[in-house]
């Protein structure tokens, strides 16, 4: 039309052959060419009116953006609510409903093309409330100071950030192409729920990955179990399939093996296995590696892995399964399998495109606070507690920050900052000449905090290689071991535990946790080295063992050394028990009555339930 109208102006050609030649209306052309404006076709006014429906458009992207999205049901009923509220005449709506019509939420979405409808992803209120500035800029300033210390700013190369993931032995159906109207689209599979198998992963900030560690589910380790893993994949065994402060300990050697020379910077998340055991502690700080702790539920947004690895590495993982059961229909995936898969994805997951940008948009390297993009604090905004840092050199405490003013509920409704960083702060528009505001009819929800039961867990974001922390730690175990009474006779531990002197139960200062009785007979060796000095059997056991028969060692409870004052020696190392710093577990031969260290027999923490040192196994 623009092109016909031009000819005709410029004297090319006249009404008729434009309107030919350019297959344009003879009528439309004469207007154009004359200057009238075409008309614009007729359309219904809105019902609530412009000024309205940009109030509730506003309102709508408001409360998207702090994490308490409205649904299409929740727009219906509230544009009906504020038409009766405010005597709008509604004839098109639905009074036996109490919301809107379709017409009209279709109407009201194309008017207003910034809307859309999108699927949300589930954010817990932990996660909404932790997620805030005064966190996020103590971590900061925490981790800036410590690289500064370390002269590792420009050395992505020793900056790692590690954690671990669950990945499922099954396929998990994607979308397929189906009939139209079909409402059961099925996918075979070997399994409807999988086993889940733990990946510990670790990156440098320069793109270098560390080999994996894999855990498997289960107790005993089959030699096929690494076939087809990743080159240099450390394969082991755990009960419950999940990551422990002793598998942590084996990951961190293995680590350590893997890494460049020199000082490196280890960033990991506030687990317990992770943060709670005084042995890994030990062996980062012996070889240069610090660990640094991010502030708790946290992680979404400033930990490199869960922003651009994890969830590649399950795509493609994911796609492997798809070849492997197209290739093999009615073969189940297995142990045996699972190394071949994951070295497929993780080929294809693990580049260094990946590792760099996952630090980069954690602002991590290169360090940008600002990295983090504004939209992630909205949620904290309508938090009604009191904000803290979460970060902090000890255990037990955080700095607290007071609240700004933002936070309460009444001022995040009246006056709002807009979250998105590509649209300038405004204010929610109120209409004069309505009564009741959009915001008093669906008011934006509150956070509340559930308060913890006393003594629970509380972690914060530190500098766990710290001397500083490293003391709150082993005074805060110490602390909840050993509790002596009034009368000095009773030692009462916080785990619940209470024994008379003489009686007292050993308790791991690692973990804080009593060594478990559940465990099966393990038969331990002892170092080479002279036979070391026996100790007189108590009456008690010696009644027990007299009453058995045979080579039956079961029994439901395990002797015991005192805490305090004891100078009984191991049998190994012959160091006594009161001149441990810091004190470590402890465990006894059930037939000589002889105490060894846990370490200086090979166990960990916890020690087996029935124990039996080599002296008396030759003997038999």
């Amino acid at each position: 039309m623009t092109q016909a109208a031009e000819a005709v102006k410029a004297g090319e050609m006249n009404l008729s052959r434009a309107s030919k030649e350019f297959a344009v209306p003879r009528n439309t052309l004469r207007d154009r060419v004359q200057g009238n404006a075409a008309k614009k076709p007729y359309e219904r006014p809105s019902v609530l009116g412009d000024e309205n429906e940009r109030a509730l458009s506003q309102r709508i992207i408001r409360l998207q953006r702090l994490g308490f999205g409205l649904t299409i049901t929740d727009v219906r009923r509230l544009a009906f609510q504020f038409c009766e509220k405010n005597s709008v005449p509604n004839n098109l709506f639905n009074d036996e409903k109490g919301m809107a019509g379709w017409d009209w939420y279709r109407g009201f979405m194309r008017r207003h093309p910034e809307l859309a409808v999108r699927q949300a992803q589930n954010i817990s209120h932990a996660r909404a409330q932790c997620m805030n500035r005064p966190v996020v800029n103590g971590f900061f300033d925490m981790y800036e100071n410590e690289v500064n210390s370390l002269a590792m700013r420009t050395s992505p190369h020793c900056l790692f950030n590690a954690d671990e993931t669950g990945v499922q032995m099954h396929l998990r159906p994607a979308k397929v192409l189906a009939a139209k109207g079909n409402k059961s689209v099925l996918q075979v599979t070997n399994a409807e729920r999988g086993e889940n198998v733990t990946v510990m992963a670790c990156c440098s900030a320069s793109g270098y990955y560390v080999p994996p560690m894999v855990i498997f589910k289960g107790k005993r380790k089959k030699p096929e179990f690494a076939d087809g893993m990743p080159p240099g994949t450390l394969v082991v065994m755990s009960e419950s399939g999940y990551i422990s402060s002793e598998l942590f300990l084996k990951w961190l050697e293995h680590f350590q093996a893997h890494r460049p020379a020199g000082n490196a910077v280890l960033i990991i998340d506030g687990h317990a296995s992770h943060v709670k055991s005084v042995a890994v502690l030990d062996y980062a700080s012996a070889n240069q590696i610090t660990m640094i702790c991010l502030p708790p539920h946290t992680t979404h947004f400033i930990q490199p892995l869960d922003r651009s690895f994890f969830r590649p590495l399950k795509t493609y993982f994911d796609q492997a399964c798809k070849t492997f059961q197209s290739n093999h229909p009615g073969r189940a995936i297995t142990k045996l399998q699972f190394g071949t898969l994951l070295s497929k994805a993780w080929g294809k997951a693990a580049s260094a495109e990946n590792a760099m940008n996952g630090f980069r948009v954690c602002g991590l390297y290169p360090i940008d606070r600002q990295a983090i993009p504004d939209y992630a604090f909205a949620p904290a905004e309508v938090s009604e507690t009191t904000i803290q840092s979460g970060v902090a050199e000890s255990v037990d405490t955080s700095t607290p920050v007071k609240a700004p003013e933002s936070s309460s509920t009444e001022h995040a409704d009246t006056h709002h900052a807009d979250a998105h960083p590509s649209t300038p702060a405004q204010s929610e528009p109120v209409p004069s000449s309505v009564e009741v505001s959009f915001s008093e009819l669906h008011p934006t929800p509150k956070i509340k905090r559930v308060a913890k039961k006393p003594g629970g867990r509380k972690q914060s974001a530190a500098v766990l290689t710290s001397p500083a922390y490293r003391k709150a730690l082993f005074e805060n175990i110490e602390g909840r071991t050993k509790q002596p009474a009034a009368d000095g006779n009773m030692v009462k531990p916080k785990t619940g535990i209470a024994t008379e002197k003489g009686k007292k139960k050993r308790i791991s200062l690692a973990t804080n946790q009593h060594s478990s009785t559940k465990k099966k007979k393990v038969t331990c060796r002892l170092d080479e080295g002279p036979k070391p000095p026996m100790l007189p059997r108590s009456p008690k056991l010696k009644q027990k063992t007299a009453n058995k028969t045979g080579k039956s060692k079961k029994t439901t409870s395990r002797p015991a050394v005192s805490t305090q004052r004891d100078t009984t020696p191991c049998g190994t190392c012959g160091i006594r028990c009161c001149d441990d710093a810091p004190p470590r577990s402890w465990i006894q031969c059930q037939r000589c009555t002889v105490w060894y260290h846990n370490e200086c027999q090979g166990l960990d923490e916890h020690g087996p339930g029935m124990f039996e040192c080599i002296i008396c196994e030759n003997a038999d």
